[in-house]
């Protein structure tokens, strides 16, 4: 593989502080999936860039963003589809930037295959409130039964919550865990943001329903499930348990270098219609600006799988040319080369529309990829993207 150098051009943050992922935490660990949710005191996008590799991408949105992304203080996207017993690594995207753990990506191991059946599914559920008693919509609920990794879910418009209690596992996640019908302990913990948070402690035999969790309390509920305002001290926790409900290491932006990798024959493709492929955060545009005898412009829409790719309807000449890819106020520049294809007669500029279409998954940042029919050249722009 070879490192080339590329012409750019300065890309400055936009990110805000209050953008910033706070109380980040990682739950619902299986063997083919997991949770990661945080808190940012605006209200931003959120999603996760992830992959089994330091190389990340994949992407993954917030489980409630269905039709489009919608700016939220809470966050929470479950990764799914990942194979037993493996290392993950994973940035959060959250407004215009990308975070990591100082210059290196978050990792999380997930837990192995088990050949022991899980319990029979028993939900615990309930509502959160505010302090006036009304429904808290999108308020991150967690759990923890006694002796089991975390759970994690979010209340819906009506501030209701369900979480399933036999996806707990052990705290190594070698197997699920096995509970009492009553007499163990559900801590509860409620992170609403701005709105506020609150603690709780139930029994296995009264949390279907456990009564109302109001924001801003501390809360035991007997076994009846009469709830007693109370000061509980917080569960004890290992410091360095992957499975804490305290925050995992403070996330700070990602600062990712450009860099191009090339293979195959260099910067060199002999097709006129290479397939410019990409990355970027979800419903962003994506601007496709090649340099040529003719400029030729295209703007595609990222999909929700976080994919879009370009193809030129018409041949591009032989010789050196520029593409430049922008997303908002951020572009970067580079270069490549045809060989073996006669110059376009049409010299007047063109402008085209695409539609995303699957390639690779990464929100942030983009990457770039051109295909050639007989040869291939790969060029992958990273960006410390500040999607606005």
């Amino acid at each position: 593989m070879v490192f080339l150098a590329l012409n750019r051009q300065d890309i400055r943050s936009n990110a805000s502080i209050e953008e910033q992922p706070k109380e980040i935490k990682i739950t619902n660990i299986s063997d083919n999936s997991f949770s990661v949710s945080w808190l940012t005191d605006k209200q931003t996008s959120g999603f996760i860039v992830y992959g089994d590799t330091d190389k990340l991408g994949l992407t993954a949105s917030d489980d409630r963003d269905k039709g489009g992304q919608t700016p939220r203080n809470t966050h929470y996207v479950t990764i799914e589809n990942l194979n037993p017993q493996t290392l993950y690594f994973f940035k959060m995207g959250s407004g215009s930037s990308a975070y990591d753990n100082n210059g290196s990506s978050f990792s999380i191991t997930t837990a192995p295959s088990t050949n022991d059946p899980p319990a029979v599914a028993e939900p615990a559920f309930g509502k959160v409130v505010n302090q006036a008693g009304s429904p808290v919509p999108g308020a991150l609920v967690y759990l923890t039964v006694q002796g089991g990794s975390p759970l994690s879910s979010y209340t819906r418009e009506d501030g209701n919550w369900l979480i399933t209690l036999n996806n707990a596992r052990t705290d190594n996640l070698s197997s699920y865990i096995v509970y009492k019908p009553a007499g163990d302990t559900v801590d509860f913990y409620v992170q609403a943001g701005k709105a506020g948070s609150a603690r709780a402690t139930a029994d296995t035999n009264n949390v279907r329903p456990i009564p109302n969790i109001k924001l801003g309390g501390t809360y035991s509920f007997d076994t009846q499930g009469s709830a007693a305002q109370v000061t509980l001290t917080p569960p004890a926790q290992t410091a360095t348990s992957d499975f804490s409900l305290q925050n995992i290491r403070q996330a700070s932006e990602s600062a990712i270098p450009l860099s191009v990798l090339a293979t195959g024959k260099g910067e060199t493709v002999n097709t006129g219609q290479p397939t410019f492929s990409g990355t970027g955060r979800p419903g962003d545009i994506i601007t496709i600006t090649i340099h040529s005898s003719q400029i030729v412009t295209a703007q595609v829409t990222v999909g929700q799988d976080g994919k879009w790719s370009y193809t030129p309807d018409q041949s591009l000449a032989s010789g050196q040319h520029t593409v430049t890819i922008a997303s908002g106020s951020n572009q970067d520049t580079s270069n490549f080369s045809i060989l073996g294809v006669t110059t376009p007669t049409n010299s007047s500029a063109k402008t085209a529309t695409a539609p995303a279409t699957p390639v690779v998954g990464v929100s942030s940042p983009i990457w770039i990829i051109f295909l050639g029919a007989a040869s291939i050249l790969t060029v992958g722009i990273l960006l410390a993207v500040k999607l606005e």
